[in-house]
């Protein structure tokens, strides 16, 4: 009986440790995204555009399909709404009638967004 119910308990642990452990590495959708991401570059048709350090540009992934984002230069702040949807590693995202596809990557506190139709790569980090 104690044999069974430390192999029922081994089990259990092993299980819950795994998917603790493997849940940053694996894919969890909208979860992946939600909270502020800072833009730190674009690189557009191999041509590499850092983000002055007297412009902040944040954008922020709510829960509930809600996306902000807020350009910020020189004190003065503008912000649009918008939308988004994940559909597996694609996001989709709709701001003022027009949507952008693109393939999204998280690793750690770097997001990286990649548009094939802009050739088009964006990194963002946490701020």
């Amino acid at each position: 009986m104690k044999k069974t119910l430390l192999c029922t308990g081994f089990a259990l642990l092993l299980t819950v440790v795994l998917t603790v452990f493997a849940a940053p590495e694996a894919h969890a959708g909208a979860k992946d995204l939600i909270g502020k991401w800072e833009v730190v570059s674009v690189e557009t048709n191999g041509h590499l555009k850092l983000v002055p350090f007297t412009i902040e540009i944040i954008v922020q992934f709510k829960s509930g399909g809600k996306l902000t984002i807020s350009f910020t230069h020189e004190g003065k702040t503008r912000t649009k709404v918008g939308t988004y949807k994940v559909k597996g590693k694609q996001l989709s995202m709709s701001i003022d009638g027009i949507t952008d596809k693109v393939t999204y990557r998280r690793k750690a506190r770097k997001l990286t967004l990649y548009s094939r139709s802009k050739k088009e790569t964006t990194e963002l980090k946490r701020p």
